[in-house]
């Protein structure tokens, strides 16, 4: 019994293996794909004099996706932070509502009058 178990385990783990070195080989191969797409590109770019305002260009829009990933953060905090709040404001409601209730306000006289006794 043991033994098909680990046969099994093993076979699993061989198809996780498989799995995961297919994703670093597709990987390995878009890299390289990239690679050669950024020389032509620079080999391009530079031939028609226009690699500085590439490298400009590009700067920038890596400026303008940390910016709009640090965005998101912000809201949410502030989105949390007004949540917070209006959660608390409820609660605050909901506890002077309680407090003006004819029945809380039995339930407070009859606890005072059994403390005074």
């Amino acid at each position: 019994m043991a033994t098909y178990f680990f046969a099994g385990l093993s076979l699993l783990l061989l198809l996780v293996c498989g799995v995961c070195f297919n994703a670093v080989l597709k990987a390995v191969r878009m890299q390289e794909h990239n690679d050669k797409h950024r020389h032509y590109l620079e080999l391009a770019l530079k031939a028609s004099g226009l690699w500085d305002d590439y490298q400009r260009v590009f700067r920038h829009s890596w400026e303008l996706w940390a910016q709009a990933d640090n965005e998101p953060r912000a809201k949410a905090e502030a989105k949390a932070k007004v949540d917070a709040e209006a959660r608390a404001a409820r609660g605050r409601a909901i506890a002077a509502e309680a407090k003006a209730t004819p029945e809380a306000q039995a339930k407070r006289e009859t606890r005072a009058a059994k403390a005074a006794k």
